[in-house]
């Protein structure tokens, strides 16, 4: 019989693996949904629409590498597309594919927080000049 301890442990793995995976989802919906081209208004008071930019396609490329390394079987990319589109999945197979796309986009840190904040270098000029503005 397993601990309390281990079961608090699955379930808080499962909730924080349910949360990246449904944040990158969110993420790849809203990119799916941009115009790959735009308008630039020459009225200040109307803003400028957003398009596709390399990072999204990037961001999505490594996603797809990720969900294709994880999900082998076509039952499981087929009931993938379907979570994608909002579709009822059985929920065995749901959970399992929560739990595999989960721990390989946190491994990957495809989080769109994370994935799409600037990476700066400890000491570099970016960091002191972001020092001196907070202080």
């Amino acid at each position: 019989m397993k601990s309390s301890r281990t079961l608090d442990r699955r379930e808080d793995e499962y909730a924080d693996q349910s949360q990246v995976f449904y944040s990158v989802i969110d993420a790849i919906q809203q990119i799916s949904n941009l115009p790959l081209t735009s308008f630039v208004p020459y009225d200040d008071e109307v803003q400028k629409s957003r398009t596709i930019t390399p990072a999204a396609i990037e961001y999505t490329v490594d996603v797809s590498l990720a969900v294709k390394k994880v999900l082998t079987e076509t039952e499981q990319q087929d009931a993938y597309d379907a979570l994608v589109r909002g579709e009822k999945v059985k929920p065995y197979l749901a959970q399992k594919i929560i739990r595999r796309c989960g721990r390989i986009f946190k491994s990957r840190n495809l989080s769109p927080g994370s994935y799409f904040r600037p990476s700066i270098r400890r000491g570099s000029v970016e960091s002191r000049q972001r020092l001196r503005r907070a202080a």
